[in-house]
This record gives structure tokens, sequence and C-alpha cells, in this order.
């Protein structure tokens, strides 16, 4: 059995290589024992039972854990499938065609998986980053662009309508100024009107005192 031809996709599973637990979109077809039967990961190491299927090492724990460890193909018991392990040859996949990891984001890179590594570490310049201004996430070959007049934390120009509601916030403020002022001025004139009052009163009680003192 093989995977259909086209956008195959693996995990490489303790291969020895930097793609370890990497999403690979392979574009040909790959033969089942490169692959665990089960759940498609590519695995440097698998446990073969003797119908031929042949799984990770994670799927395989998981067979062996039920109560009656059975093929999940032909549900035969394991007492009757011997179990042996076998070892990828990882050079199989060197000349296989494979996608680059961020095809999904533009880059149109097709080549070997052999190539695959060196194209991701020097040449694609479709790796995500995030702004350092406004935090979105941003391809690294389209950042200037974006640093220059996409950020959404670049300065805007006001809209009419957010500036006609700053005008008439400033002239809110002002009045309220304006009516804490004037009502600081009507209570200083009560003040001084107070004032001006009493010293009418004691004047005109120290008048009286000297006419008084006069007739006696």
């Amino acid at each position: 059995h093989a995977f259909s031809v086209m956008a195959v996709v693996g995990r490489l599973v303790a291969c020895g290589t930097a793609l370890d637990w990497t999403r690979v979109e392979f574009q040909e077809a790959l033969p089942n024992n490169l692959t665990c039967n089960l759940c498609g990961v590519i695995s440097m190491r698998c446990m073969r039972l003797s119908c031929d299927h042949q799984f990770c090492k994670s799927c395989y724990g998981q067979i062996v854990s039920e109560q009656r460890p059975r093929c999940p193909f032909d549900r035969k018991d394991f007492q009757s499938h011997p179990v042996r392990c076998e070892q990828l040859d990882i050079s199989r996949l060197d000349y296989c065609k494979v996608r680059c990891l961020n095809a999904n984001r533009g880059c149109q890179f097709v080549g070997t998986f052999k190539s695959l590594q060196q194209h991701v570490d020097q040449d694609c310049r479709y790796h995500v980053v995030n702004c350092t201004r406004c935090g979105q996430e941003v391809i690294q070959g389209k950042f200037l662009a974006h640093f220059s007049g996409k950020c959404q934390a670049s300065l805007e120009v006001p809209s009419r309508a957010s500036a006609a509601a700053a005008l008439q916030e400033v002239r809110r403020t002002r009045n309220l100024v304006e009516s804490a002022v004037d009502a600081l001025a009507q209570a200083t004139r009560e003040t001084d009107d107070s004032i001006n009052s009493v010293l009418a009163c004691s004047r005109a009680y120290v008048q009286v005192v000297k006419d008084l003192q006069g007739f006696l």
C-alpha cells in the first residue's frame, strides 16, 4: 500500500534530523514501509507484525496496552503475530519531492527532502515574525512594507467625525472652566459686600459712641 501521490503529509519522528516532529508536505507517493500504518508518521524505528502492518513506537504502545492486543487492521491477536523492530534508512527520503514548510504563507519552493533544511534555514523569506510595534504576525520578507505603511500602531490622520468630537469635548471643558470662574467671582463679590457692610456698621457704631460721649 502507498499514500496518495499528491500532497502527502508526514511527520518526522526521531529521525535524527533538525526536522524532527515537523510537518512536511511530500509531493510524491511514499511507500507504506516508510510510515506508521496507523497514524502516518515517518518514524526511524517501527514495530512490524508478521501481517506486514507496522507501527511507530507511540501507536504500538497504545495497541499493546489494550486488554486484548490485536492488529487494528486484521484484528488478529498478537500471540499469533511475531513482532520485529525495523530501522528506517532515512536516506531513502533524501530525493523525495517536498514543499517548503512555509508553503501556506506563499513560498513556492519545491525541492528534495535533502535540500529542504538548507532552504528553510538560509533562503526562505516567508518566515513569520511579530511586529515590534503592533504585535501582528508579519511575513519577514514583507516586514518593511508593513512597518512603513500597514502597521496598525502607525500614526493615523484623524477622521472628520473624530476631530469634531474632540473639538466638542474641548468646548465642553472650556464652558465648565468658565462657569467655575464665574461662580468664584460671584462668591468673591458677595464676600466683599459682606465685609463692606461690617465696616459700615462699625463706623456707625463708633460715631454713635462719640456722640454719646459729647452729651456727657
